[in-house]
């Protein structure tokens, strides 16, 4: 079954990177072989300069990426021991994007405010597994270089 991470999780990154973490001592780290994946994002073609990608398996835990400013991402799993490894859980994924007003890079909520959750910068559809319409197969041998060009 495939599950959603919430805006504040992916605002969070740190806390889901510990949340992945967890989720796969939880199943057995050795269950799940990973294989080093990235790719590009654009939006009405260009590279969005911000963001997160994340690759969400049938099984196992999800893969995040953080978009760089030339719309390239490289992804992570978070292991056993709460640390990050590169690459994704080899096998089919539902794909979210996320790029919201509060990732811009040098972003700093009002003093007096918490992290908001944040306007998304990209049509809202691309923000859950779900609605996006996105998905990508990782394998063993690669190349796992992915491309998503989203759309209004």
């Amino acid at each position: 079954m495939y599950r959603s991470l919430t805006n504040r999780q992916i605002g969070w990154l740190g806390l889901a990177a510990l949340a992945a973490g967890v989720v796969l001592a939880g199943c057995g780290g050795s269950e799940f072989q990973l294989a080093p994946a990235k790719g590009k994002v654009t939006y009405k073609g260009k590279p969005l300069e911000f963001g997160t990608v994340i690759f969400i398996p049938e099984k196992g835990p999800a893969a995040i990426g953080q978009i760089q400013s030339d719309g390239t991402f490289v992804l992570e799993t978070g292991t056993q021991s709460g640390r990050m490894r590169k690459g994704a859980v080899v096998g089919k994924h539902k794909v979210e994007i996320r790029c919201l007003e509060t990732q811009r890079p040098g972003y700093k909520p009002p003093a007096d405010q918490e992290m908001p959750a944040g306007k998304s910068l990209i049509p809202t559809k691309y923000n859950q597994a779900d609605t996006s319409g996105l998905t990508a197969e990782v394998t063993a041998k690669g190349p796992n270089e992915f491309t998503f060009d989203l759309k209004d």
